[in-house]
């Protein structure tokens, strides 16, 4: 009887654990969108505001803008599918339990696939957003160089 209770306390300090690991994550998760959504939106209105107040070449200054829109669009979208993610995964957790049958493992199965599909293409994204500040910081360079 006393395995059954260390392992049920062993079980219970590991989910706990894993759900502090899944929170430090997420969090980490929002707080580098977060920055790569602030350092786009800097740029954009910097060099928004250089187009029209001088006669510099247009063409840096648009393409500067089109990839940081493209890494906010990317931002945005992640920003959404977590949420959506978040909701299904609530509204589920709000149904009846039922005995578990085969049904059941196969819609868990189902489900478990579609969140890892979710999840591969926010870190595409991510990679997109966070791989285009390369080519916007050449651009700047190039746009700043006498």
């Amino acid at each position: 009887m006393k395995s059954t209770s260390s392992e049920a306390e062993y079980l219970r300090k590991r989910e706990e654990l894993q759900d502090n690991l899944r929170e430090m994550t997420r969090e980490a998760e929002y707080s580098a969108w977060n920055a790569l959504l602030t350092f786009n939106a800097i740029l954009i209105s910097v060099f928004a505001a250089v187009s029209l107040v001088t006669q510099a070449n247009r063409f840096p200054i648009l393409l500067l803008i089109s990839c940081c829109l493209i890494s906010c669009a990317c931002l945005i979208w992640n920003f959404l599918s977590r949420r959506e993610n978040v909701l299904k995964q609530f509204e589920s957790s709000l149904e009846p339990d039922y005995n578990i049958d085969l049904g059941d493992i196969e819609k868990l199965k189902r489900e478990l696939k579609r969140t890892r599909r979710v999840f591969s293409r926010i870190r595409i994204r991510e990679k997109i957003a966070a791989y285009i500040i390369i080519p916007e910081a050449v651009i700047v360079l190039w746009m700043l160089w006498p």
